[in-house]
């Protein structure tokens, strides 16, 4: 499960990803820098959604005696 500390580094990645639209790039290496940034960020959201989902399927009969996982 995402924690909070990643959650906020993936807004600072967005955010920086704006900031660096400011700085005096043309608008062709601005959106690259832009779509590489974004690129990055859903790639470790798609990890973090893998990771989520085999903790779920560990742990799918977690706390449930043999009988009742049956």
């Amino acid at each position: 499960v995402p924690s909070e500390a990643q959650d906020e580094l993936e807004a600072q990645e967005v955010a920086q990803a704006f900031q660096s639209l400011s700085d005096p790039l043309d608008e062709e290496e601005a959106r690259d820098l832009l779509f590489s940034r974004f690129r990055g960020i859903f790639r470790n959201m798609r990890k973090q959604i893998e990771r989520c989902e085999e903790f779920i399927k560990n742990n799918r009969g977690a706390g449930r005696s043999e009988e009742e996982a049956r």
